[in-house]
């Protein structure tokens, strides 16, 4: 169901939503909800929602309904955290919670065991902690205001795609060295200007973006020699 731009209130947004009980995709963005009509809540079996453009700021314990979900759009919203509740999402496989207010990473994501495609960028998110619990491949932190990355990233694995992007990093996060699934990192546009040499030891790298940061010459010349079958952007 498409319910973009009808800029319906919450009434008839809840008669559109009426019978529709087997419906699993719904596409609600752009239409300046503060909160989610009760119709959705009444579709059981919903796989994908799109709630993005909107006017949320919080979301309610009513979140839990949605049990079948796997893919969740939040993005350009103005939430601060996720409630508990969405714990409750066990199947959610993509949520994207990009252009939002968020500090911190929801700590109930802990809880999101399926979850693999995570997009937190465009927030002011200063401390990575908690999703390193779950089996994620894709993550995209760029555009917040990270400086550095705690060991427990190493848990990570699984990541093959790593967006790092328009941080405040002056040094190259050790970290990263021991993912060795990485196949695309961008740590453009942040304050680099050396790459550890123990990161050249893991050649399946495809795909590195460094441009917008302080490498001089020489050193780049050092990081295309050490990453010959990459791409290397500076």
């Amino acid at each position: 169901i498409l319910l973009t731009h009808l800029k319906l209130s919450i009434h008839p947004l809840d008669y559109a939503l009426k019978n529709k009980q087997e419906v699993r995709k719904v596409n609600a963005s752009n239409l300046s909800l503060e909160k989610l009509p009760n119709g959705l809540y009444r579709i059981a079996k919903l796989n994908y929602l799109d709630l993005s453009n909107n006017n949320l700021s919080e979301l309610t314990a009513k979140i839990e309904r949605f049990q079948y979900l796997k893919t969740l759009n939040l993005s350009h919203n103005q939430l601060k955290d996720l409630p508990l509740a969405f714990g409750y999402i066990r199947y959610i496989e993509n949520l994207d919670l990009s252009h939002n207010l968020l500090d911190s990473i929801p700590e109930v994501l802990k809880y999101s065991k399926h979850l693999h495609t995570l997009n937190l960028s465009n927030n002011a998110i200063s401390e990575v902690n908690l999703i390193t619990q779950v089996k994620i491949y894709k993550l995209d932190l760029s555009h917040n205001a990270l400086s550095s990355l705690p060991k427990s990233f190493t848990k990570l694995k699984l990541i093959t795609d790593l967006n790092l992007s328009n941080n405040l990093f002056t040094v190259f996060p050790p970290q990263l060295g021991n993912l060795r699934k990485i196949l695309r990192l961008d740590l453009s546009n942040n304050q680099l200007t050396k790459l550890p040499t123990e990161f050249y030891k893991y050649q399946r790298i495809k795909h590195l973006n460094l441009t917008g940061n302080n490498f001089s010459e020489e050193e780049k010349v050092r990081i295309r020699k050490g990453l010959p079958f990459a791409q290397v952007e500076f």
